[in-house]
């Protein structure tokens, strides 16, 4: 049997009527000779019946049923396990290849360079698939070429990358168990220990906002601040300043919009721990380049009031 070029991996817990849209790009890529792993989560809006549906027409589809909710991210491992594909890319139930030719074109750019990761840019769509963003910070990439992670420092849009099986196998690169954040913790790492990717100008992702209304639960506001406090963490010890203030910023950013008082109180703990991991020094120095300065006044004031 030949070896499929790419696996991918999808995830899906109740994205109703965005999954077909969804599975409808992925299995008309040109690129013919992939896996498509599908993880149904447990869902309980008939998506599993969807991916059964999708697998009975094309051989190419695998589909793993979880009796309880394990989350995104074990879900992505279970199918990382049985993985087959030369390389691994990650989509989200509810998102879009922008084209057909996606996989092709960065299967191919990933061989020629013979790079563990390779991907393109992406832009936001809202809910009926109309484009409200065409180029998003720190995910529009103007030049095609190779970029070092040093340079970068980003920690969003994982998806838009193919990843090198081989490669994430070597260094064990999986993904948390956190209901939140643990797509920023797998790219992050992923992404320092390649040292540099090769990226493309085309669009290689589309992704939907606007379009449904996250409940912030203990366990989530608890698992976000933890993954923040984790990059944290791991930006100082790698000397990555800019993915340091952008962490601190994500602090202030979840403490602005996600918390209202009652919030704060409860994870007051929490909130201590992530700013005794802030070095301020970085950011006196990152809030030179950046528009919004991020101070432990701020920080303080933002949390009170």
């Amino acid at each position: 049997m030949e070896t499929p070029a790419v696996s991918v991996v999808i995830p899906v817990w109740n994205s109703g009527q965005y999954f077909r849209e969804c599975l409808d790009s992925v299995v008309g890529q040109t690129l013919r000779n992939i896996e498509i792993l599908i993880v149904d989560d447990a869902s309980t809006d008939g998506s599993g019946a969807v991916a059964d549906e999708y697998a009975e027409r094309d051989n190419r589809i695998t589909v793993l049923h979880q009796k309880e909710s394990i989350g995104s991210g074990p879900a992505r491992n279970a199918a990382m396990a049985i993985a087959h594909g030369e390389y691994i890319a990650f989509m989200d139930s509810d998102d879009l290849y922008p084209s057909a030719d996606v996989l092709e074109v960065l299967y191919n750019k990933a061989k020629q360079n013979k790079a563990n990761i390779c991907g393109g840019s992406l832009y936001k769509i809202d809910q009926k698939g109309n484009i409200i963003d065409k180029k998003v910070s720190d995910q529009f990439f103007y030049h095609d070429g190779w970029y070092f992670y040093k340079d970068y420092q980003y920690d969003g849009g994982f998806y838009r990358f193919l990843y090198r099986r081989e490669f994430l196998n070597r260094y064990g690169l999986m993904f948390t168990d956190h209901r939140r954040f643990q797509d920023a913790i797998f790219f992050v790492k992923t992404m320092n220990i390649s040292e540099k990717f090769y990226a493309l100008n085309k669009y290689s992702y589309a992704y939907r906002k606007n379009h449904k209304t996250i409940k912030w639960t203990y366990k989530k506001i608890h698992d976000h601040l933890r993954g923040i406090n984790e990059v944290l963490c791991f930006s100082l010890l790698h000397n990555l300043t800019r993915l340091h203030y952008l962490m601190a910023k994500n602090l202030l950013d979840t403490i602005n919009y996600k918390m209202k008082f009652y919030i704060k109180i409860l994870f007051l703990m929490d909130i201590i721990k992530i700013l005794k991991c802030i070095d301020w020094s970085v950011m006196k120095k990152e809030n030179d380049k950046n528009k919004v300065n991020v101070s432990l006044v701020k920080i303080l004031c933002r949390y009170v009031f």
